[in-house]
């Protein structure tokens, strides 16, 4: 594959996310990197590698991920699910009523996995579980 440096951008639609609020124990998020050359042309069939810190799992819903790495497509996209388990933030010893929680950034990069190696700026999630009582 011919490449010429470019960008590697991520988004995601939630960039918050508060456990308790959500009445949930795991969070599934959308995470989209965008691989464009250097003229702004997307990059077809480029595998891209996701890091997410304290992520419990990390999909790519094309096909079964192998090591976090997704396939770019005809728009130089691809999306992967990055889940979350409410057990990253961690109980603040010695509190209760209410007991309350450390919050917890994850800050996510995405790497492209060919010679010209090029790694995004990151994203961070943040990730809290607001106090319930009293």
């Amino acid at each position: 594959m011919t490449f010429v440096p470019g960008t590697l951008i991520l988004s995601a639609a939630t960039t918050y996310v508060d456990f308790t609020a959500l009445g949930a124990s795991t969070v599934q998020l959308n995470i989209t990197g965008t691989l464009q050359d250097y003229y702004g042309n997307p990059v077809n069939g480029a595998p891209i590698a996701m890091n997410a810190p304290g992520a419990a799992n990390i999909y790519w819903p094309i096909v079964p991920i192998a090591n976090n790495v997704g396939t770019t497509d005809e728009n130089g996209q691809v999306t992967w699910v990055v889940e979350y388990d409410i057990g990253i933030c961690a109980w603040i010893v010695g509190t209760d009523d209410p007991t309350q929680y450390e919050d917890f950034t994850s800050s996510l990069t995405a790497t492209l996995l060919i010679a010209q190696s090029i790694t995004s700026d990151p994203i961070d999630i943040l990730l809290v579980r607001t106090p319930i009582g009293p």
